[in-house]
């Protein structure tokens, strides 16, 4: 019998990771997976991991079609896709799909178990650790044949994913190696940095200049993902000395429980500190990067991701009031850990200027100066975990 799950009941068991690690965690084994997704983000790769290693193995059939809408999907994301898959081998494919006009925006998980019975989610929850997770509301449906559900409805889900890769379509490009990463971005398929967005109905109604909208009610994610342990390693990292000037630790650590909270974002050269070093800030603002339309980024960093810090008043050099805390966090920057590093976090909801979701809150990079100084991090995508330990995670790659 067909189940509906909807996540607007606030119900663990409504959300798409509960089914997910039931099929993909549980101890029976499958033969195939087949996903396509309108967005992407590695963050929810924890529930596949086991699964796609055991496919490995065997090289079982494995199709995954990604959509790259807008140019937003990150190559960090997709190469730790190929990482988990074992790309290539001759049983995998894995194509992103992308549009000059137009998004690719199914939201289908079929897999077919060992024992021949096939099972399959079409919702709207997209692979993202929020899709999944269903920080969002969403629904979907559930067909299962162990439960007697039409088997030529599943048949005709598995054929639709299948077929994009016998009859190579416009606009899809299959990717097998790192490499074929580099390309995408130089056709500017993925990793493209969207313009910002300014409302024009905002400019012509005099909005956003000193006034500030209500606070409306606010989601939290209903289930925790896996952590995913086995994540690209960029080859050829530059070495470099820890802020201390000590040599590097070694091998970055990774956390030992889950991660309930993940953000990340491409960095530019201001962010880098190489825009112009006369004018160097020293410190990162902390926008929606690549969550965005998931966050406000007026109020979850200083409400969410750094809710637990001890925050307390201060006035800047100019005597305006904000407040500050002390982040101690795991640093990993191209490939070297840097041990633990305590990180100034400052939040001032006035650079809001009135306009909404905009950064309030910025990292400061003084700690990691003589690092910048020699790798140039402009381009690369910074990622900050918070594990269920309360432990930070910054990773720049």
């Amino acid at each position: 019998m067909v189940q509906y799950v909807d996540s607007g009941s606030r119900d663990p068991n409504d959300a798409l990771g509960t089914w997910l690690g039931a099929e993909l965690i549980a101890p029976a084994s499958i033969k195939a997976l087949r996903v396509q997704t309108g967005f992407f983000g590695s963050d929810a790769l924890g529930y596949f991991e086991g699964a796609l290693q055991d496919l490995r193995q065997s090289d079982g059939h494995t199709r995954f079609l990604i959509g790259s809408n807008d140019g937003s999907t990150p190559r960090a994301a997709l190469a730790d896709l190929l990482a988990v898959v074992g790309a290539p081998r001759a049983g995998s494919k894995i194509g992103i799909v992308s549009y000059q006009r137009g998004y690719f925006h199914p939201k289908v998980f079929h897999i077919e178990r060992a024992d021949g019975t096939e099972t399959a989610y079409v919702g709207s929850a997209n692979l993202t650790g929020a899709g999944v997770a269903s920080l969002h509301v969403e629904a979907g449906l559930i067909l299962d044949t162990a439960r007697r559900d039409p088997q030529d409805v599943l048949k005709k889900i598995a054929d639709s994913i299948d077929q994009w890769f016998t009859t190579s379509p416009a606009g899809l490009y299959e990717v097998a190696v790192d490499t074929d990463l580099d390309l995408l971005i130089q056709d500017q398929v993925i990793d493209v940095t969207p313009p910002p967005r300014v409302s024009r109905s905002a400019i012509s109604s005099g909005r956003g200049m000193g006034t500030r909208a209500p606070r409306r009610p606010s989601l939290s994610t209903l289930v925790t993902t896996p952590l995913l342990k086995s994540r690209h390693t960029p080859q050829n990292a530059a070495p470099s000395s820890t802020p201390s000037g000590q040599p590097p630790t070694g091998q970055a650590p990774v956390p030992t429980g889950v991660i309930e909270e993940r953000w990340g974002k491409k960095l530019s050269s201001s962010d880098a500190d190489r825009k112009n070093q006369g004018t160097a800030r020293g410190a990162i603002p902390l926008g929606q990067g690549l969550r965005r339309g998931e966050i406000n980024a007026s109020t979850y960093f200083r409400d969410d991701m750094f809710n637990s810090l001890d925050w307390h008043p201060t006035v800047t050099r100019t005597n305006e009031s904000i407040e500050e805390a002390t982040a101690s966090i795991h640093v990993t920057i191209n490939g070297t850990y840097h041990g633990v590093t305590d990180f100034r976090v400052s939040h001032d909801p006035r650079r809001q200027q009135g306009r909404r979701n905009l950064p309030t809150t910025q990292l400061h990079t003084a700690p990691l100066a003589e690092v910048l100084k020699q790798v140039d991090i402009t381009g690369m995508t910074l990622t900050i975990d918070r594990d269920d330990a309360g432990e930070f995670w910054l990773e720049i790659a």
